[in-house]
Order: C-alpha cells, then structure tokens, then sequence
C-alpha cells in the first residue's frame, strides 16, 4: 500500500491520514472522514470514489501543510494533478484511508477494502460495456457532424421560411 504519490512535476506527496488531517478534510470539505460508513446513502463514500473535484479536495486538505509548506493553493495542486497522476493520488488516499480505518476497527478496514474492491470491479464492468457497446454501433465523427449540421440548416431554413429569422 502506497500512502504517497507523486504530482507532473515529480513532487511527491504524503497522503497520511491523521488526526489533523481528519480536521483538515472536516473543514474544507465538509466531509468527516470517520462517519463515512455511518451515512445510509453512503453519499460521501460515492463522491470519494467518483467525484474528481471531491477527490482533489479531499487529498488537497490531507496534503495541505505539505503545499503550504511549498507555496502551492489548491487550485494549483489541481493543476498538478491529471490523467495516471490523479489516479495514484487517489489510489495513495484509498490506500491510507484504508490504513486509517484497520487502525480503528479490522472489520472497518475489511469493509473500506471491499467497497473499493468493488466499485473498482463495477467501474470496471461499465468501461467494458461501453466499450463493447461502441465497438458493435461504430460512431463515425464527420458522419455525426454532417448529421448536426444538417439539422441546423433544416431549423435555421425553416425559421427564414416562416419570417421569424429575419430579424426585421
């Protein structure tokens, strides 16, 4: 398990859940990290794992003495953080927070595990679905352009045709 993670630029980060980091996240997010199983809707588990934006805020009120430390706002941080990039820090705050609850309760820990486990495997299962749902209904780029095009000549003919296009 990897509780650190690097940005584009090759800074690295500490992703460690601690108590001031729980405050941290508490405060900036309005998230408290350790009721996340006590929400029936389970609605800040589910941004945690598939919000980007609550992502980058989460980990930022994590890493943020480490940023300030550095000179960096969150809306630079943001910056640094994309494509396999923002999937390792999000995998270093999984990682940690997973650390953070077996320290609490195992059986916290093995249910945190789990519910990553399986929305990992459920995303999983879409991407293959969309995938094979493209690759049977081939999308053709100028195809669909020319489509839309022509739609917007048929509303723009007929709005000129009824006198309500022009303008005078």
């Amino acid at each position: 398990m990897a509780e650190t993670f690097k940005d584009r630029h090759g800074g690295e980060w500490d992703c460690a859940i601690t108590t001031g980091a729980l405050k941290r996240v508490l405060k900036l997010c309005q998230i408290d990290l350790t009721k996340l199983f006590e929400d029936e809707e389970a609605t800040a588990v589910r941004q945690l794992l598939a919000d980007p934006l609550v992502i980058v805020d989460v980990i930022y009120a994590v890493v943020k003495p480490q940023a300030d430390a550095k000179g960096i706002t969150d809306e630079q941080f943001g910056e640094l953080l994309c494509g396999q990039f923002m999937a390792d820090a999000n995998a270093a705050l999984m990682d940690s927070l997973h650390v953070f609850f077996s320290a609490l309760n195992v059986d916290m820990g093995v249910m945190w595990a789990d519910t990553i486990d399986k929305f990992r495997r459920g995303k999983l299962q879409v991407w293959s679905r969309t995938l094979a749902h493209m690759q049977e209904t081939p999308f053709d780029p100028e195809q669909e352009a020319n489509k839309a095009f022509e739609k917007q000549l048929a509303k723009r003919r007929g709005l000129l045709t009824s006198g309500k296009g022009s303008g005078g």
